[in-house]
């Protein structure tokens, strides 16, 4: 990890095993991969170019703030971290059907 510049600008360069480069690639590549896991595959692997945040924002189309989320998820929990988390989203309801 190689930290350069400040808060926003800050250069950031996340070193890539042979295997999470693999993974990161697949995803990306894949015509099954969901498109959301593919874009912050992508930004995970822009994260091994040392780019500063707003580069990150220009290349992928994200803002800032996800361009940083995604790449603390991904130092923290490698490449399973960029998944979504389990609970996300609307909860399902079922209705009992009388009859």
């Amino acid at each position: 990890l190689l930290v350069q510049g400040g808060v926003y600008g800050a250069r950031i360069r996340v070193e890539l095993n042979q295997k999470q480069e693999n993974t990161l690639m697949m995803w990306i590549r894949s015509g099954k991969t969901e498109q959301r896991l593919a874009l912050r595959a992508r930004t995970s692997l822009l994260a091994s170019e040392s780019l500063c945040l707003h580069n990150f924002a220009e290349k992928t189309g994200l803002n800032w703030q996800s361009c940083l989320k995604w790449r603390k998820r991904f130092l923290g929990q490698s490449p399973d971290g960029l998944k979504d988390k389990q609970g996300r989203g609307r909860l399902k309801k079922y209705h009992q059907m009388n009859g």
